[in-house]
């Protein structure tokens, strides 16, 4: 029996959010656990190879998009953690329509569930490095 760094009663919480939910012995949870920290030291150590790359100490939002981009491994990922793309260069490609006259304008009703993202100018410029 060892130790893990993650609390295993918040492991036990997350078997209960399935709808399916059976109970779990210690050892599957602590399993569970163990293989997390695995996975989570596994993803860290790709990104960081990454970052260090690009000769750069501190990791970024990018640098795990990369290794979920570039490593088969990773790609069950991709819906959770995309590329992020310059809203300035859609907006140049023609792929996305936005005008500082369109912000102005009084905003239509939302259906139940939906919210408006506010993409004001300092947005609109800002480049993929800032995260």
């Amino acid at each position: 029996s060892g130790t893990s760094v993650l609390p295993l009663s918040k492991i036990k919480k997350i078997f209960k959010t399935d709808p399916e939910h059976v109970s779990a012995s210690e050892a599957a949870v602590f399993s569970t656990a163990i293989a997390t920290e695995l996975f989570i030291q596994y993803f860290t150590e790709q990104a960081s190879l990454i970052a260090r790359s690009e000769k750069r100490k501190k990791l970024q939002y990018k640098d795990f998009a990369s290794a979920v981009g570039n490593i088969e491994q990773l790609y069950f990922l991709s819906d959770t953690v995309p590329k992020t793309v310059n809203l300035k260069n859609l907006v140049e490609q023609n792929k996305v329509n936005y005008s500082a006259k369109a912000q102005n304008q009084q905003p239509q009703a939302l259906a139940k569930g939906q919210q408006t993202l506010n993409l004001g100018k300092s947005t609109a410029n800002k480049n993929d490095d800032e995260e």
